[in-house]
């Protein structure tokens, strides 16, 4: 499958090797029916413009967005440094909701993002509603690597990774609700 890949300003020398963890009911139950209760009830956003900061100015938008609260954010973050094994700082947490009918890879390594998580809140499950990973091949970006959705999974990879929400390979074009997050891995020296 040939896709879109986003032109990043900035060209990011780092490996782009696949290293994705994948972990079910990863919110623990009381506060996971807290947020996917209003997760729908959001107002959400096309504004980019905190997230695109590091990888170029978008003209396209993937998702829709809304900042999490800070207290979610943290417990996201801490989430993530137990399961994972890693030190993290946070860059960027957002809920968000993707529908959408065409492929956008693009990877978000930068200065402020290293590693990423998504977690799946809530919508239909199924293995075209998750998220593609890609690799180059004869200079087109494919899709190699599908993580499907199901509500409360997180998956959490390195940020050189070519990614992108797979909707648009979906009969279903039903929105999905999700938490994004970015980080910077700190390591100890």
């Amino acid at each position: 499958l040939k896709v879109y890949i986003l032109l990043q300003k900035k060209k990011v020398n780092m490996k782009t090797e696949f290293d994705i963890s994948i972990k079910d009911n990863f919110i623990e139950p009381d506060i996971f029916k807290s947020i996917y209760e209003k997760i729908p009830l959001y107002h959400y956003s096309g504004d980019l413009h905190r997230y695109a900061a590091d990888v170029g100015k978008r003209e396209h938008h993937l998702f829709f967005s809304r900042d999490v609260e800070p207290e979610i954010a943290d417990y996201i973050r801490k989430r993530c440094e137990k399961i994972f094994n890693k030190k993290l700082k946070l860059h960027y947490c957002s809920y968000t909701m993707v529908q959408r009918s065409e492929p956008m890879s693009h990877h978000d390594a930068g200065d402020k993002c290293t590693h990423q998580v998504i977690v799946y809140i809530r919508g239909d499950v199924g293995l075209h509603r998750g998220t593609g990973f890609y690799t180059e091949v004869n200079g087109v970006q494919e899709l190699n690597t599908h993580i499907g959705f199901n509500e409360n999974r997180a998956v959490f990879w390195n940020a050189p990774v070519y990614h992108s929400p797979l909707l648009w390979y979906d009969e279903n074009k039903s929105k999905r609700y999700s938490i994004i997050a970015q980080y910077v891995e700190i390591k100890n020296e």
